[in-house]
């Protein structure tokens, strides 16, 4: 059986298509779509607070100012594995691979 486990990512590594917005059929091979629920522009970048199409599991997510995103937009994100970070759900703990 499984466990279920919390994975994090620092925002830094957090990848976004290129032209920011995905239209429907047309998304990012291994990307995940994102709803896209808040934009505040900050300067140089804009915070996206995004949702998956679900409804759960929000995200807070910088992208470029050169962005033009609006609520409703689709916006598709890579995260490389060799940045996921897991931790125990429970005690917030990092959970370290072992060989």
């Amino acid at each position: 059986a499984g466990h279920t486990v919390d994975i994090g990512i620092r925002p830094e590594h957090v990848r976004v298509r290129t032209d920011c917005a995905a239209t429907s059929g047309d998304e990012t091979p291994g990307a995940i779509t994102f709803i896209v629920e808040v934009v505040e522009p900050l300067g140089k970048e804009i915070l996206v607070r995004a949702a998956l199409p679900e409804g759960d599991r929000p995200a807070n997510l910088l992208v470029p100012a050169t962005c033009t995103l609006a609520m409703g937009d689709r916006l598709s994100v890579l995260f490389p594995a060799e940045h996921l970070y897991a931790f125990d759900p429970g005690s917030g703990m990092a959970l370290i691979p072992t060989s």
